[in-house]
C-alpha cells in the first residue's frame, strides 16, 4: 500500500499479535482513526491471519518451522499490496484510446 513503510507493516503485525505495550497500542489506535491506508493495511493483515488459521500444519511439523515462514509471508503480503495499488501500464504494442481532443 502506498505510503506504508516496512516499520508500519511490522507495527501492524505486532498490534494484531498483541505484542505492543499500552502506549504503542494507543498510538496505533489513534493512527487507525485518521489514516485510511493504515486502517486498510490492518484489515488486510486480519484477513491474511484468518486465512492462515485455516491451514493445518503437517503432522509432526515443529512449531519453529512455521515461525520461520512468517517473515517471508509478511514480505509477500507487502509485495501483493504494492502490486494491487501500482498504476497499471499498457502492454507493449497496445494502442491507447484517443483522449478528449484527439479524433
Amino acid at each position: 500500500m502506498p505510503g506504508l513503510s516496512d516499520e508500519d507493516w511490522e507495527e501492524i503485525g505486532a498490534y494484531v499479535d498483541g505484542e505492543l505495550d499500552g502506549a504503542r497500542r494507543r498510538a496505533v489506535q489513534r493512527r487507525l482513526s485518521h489514516d485510511p491506508a493504515y486502517a486498510a493495511a490492518l484489515a488486510e493483515v486480519h484477513r491474511a491471519k484468518a486465512a492462515l488459521s485455516l491451514l493445518r500444519p503437517e503432522v509432526g511439523m515443529p512449531d519453529r518451522a512455521w515461525a520461520g515462514r512468517l517473515p517471508r509471508f509478511r514480505s509477500r503480503m507487502r509485495l501483493a499490496a504494492a502490486a494491487r495499488t501500482a498504476p497499471r501500464r499498457a502492454a507493449p504494442g497496445a494502442r491507447s484510446r484517443p483522449g478528449a481532443g484527439e479524433r
